[in-house]
């Protein structure tokens, strides 16, 4: 039963179809009749607008290359920079470290300068 309704249906859809395209077809038809459709006439001003199309078509085309030749220069210069930011960063960290370091050593000493200092002060 459904494989009927779908075999009907089908055929109206199609039968649709047939019977917009045979309207359009006669509107076209008639349009150039009132008109006064002039085929070389309006081939030659077919052929000029298609051949803008075409340069306006290879122009973007050009475009796009262009584009995509640019984006793969940004994204190398991109992984460069990213590479040297990786870079300083490494080198920043190391002197943290450096730095911490050095500050630990600067309170020993300071801490045993006082520790002297006091032990001078009493043998005086």
């Amino acid at each position: 039963m459904l494989e009927k309704i779908m075999v009907v249906c089908k055929s109206k859809w199609v039968l649709g179809l047939l019977v917009v395209g045979v309207s359009a077809s006669a509107a076209v038809a008639a349009s150039a009749a009132v008109s006064g459709w002039n085929g070389a006439t309006n081939m030659n001003t077919v052929n000029q607008v298609l051949g803008q199309l075409d340069g306006m078509l290879t122009n973007r085309e050009n475009q796009v290359k262009q584009l995509k030749a640019d984006l793969k220069d940004a994204d190398a210069t991109i992984a460069t920079l990213t590479q040297q930011r990786d870079a300083a960063n490494a080198k920043l960290a190391t002197a943290q470290q450096d730095l911490s370091a050095a500050q630990q050593a600067v309170t020993a000493l300071t801490s045993q300068l006082n520790q002297a200092k006091t032990e001078n002060v009493l043998l005086c």
